[in-house]
């Protein structure tokens, strides 16, 4: 013998109440990644964007484009100074230095945080150092 559900009553009453009015709420209904928006009138599945956008990130896809395309223009022997190729060119030229100023700015926080370390817990900046010196003689 089972036993019956006492919130089932509770959720039928709602789920009839809510479907005799038409009432339907869209799941991220203008879902935005930075400056995109992702909404049914751009997309015929925002969920599957949103997907794809939880499994691949845009920036890596759009860096392995722009080497891909700009290996095309290279072995292909087609003229770098065609407008079209050199936007592509120029994109990819600000990405590597965007990419390369993050790297320094990380690098700058690293040695903010041991200088910390080193004022606030010798022992621990000792370590740090020590697998830093590891890592870089790599």
């Amino acid at each position: 013998m089972t036993t019956p559900d006492p919130y089932a009553a509770f959720v039928d009453f709602w789920q009839k109440l809510f479907q005799s009015y038409g009432f339907t709420q869209p799941i991220l209904p203008d879902w935005r990644f930075g400056n995109i928006t992702i909404n049914e009138q751009n997309s015929g599945s925002p969920a599957t964007e949103v997907e794809i956008l939880a499994a691949v990130r845009y920036g890596r896809e759009i860096g392995k484009l722009l080497d891909a395309v700009a290996l095309l223009i290279k072995e292909t022997n087609a003229d770098p100074k065609r407008q079209e190729f050199k936007d592509v060119l120029d994109l990819q030229k600000k990405v590597a230095e965007i990419k390369a100023n993050a790297v320094r700015r990380r690098v700058q926080r690293i040695a903010i945080d041991l200088a910390d370390l080193k004022a606030n817990d010798a022992e621990a900046f000792k370590k740090e150092v020590a697998t830093l010196k590891r890592l870089l003689s790599l």
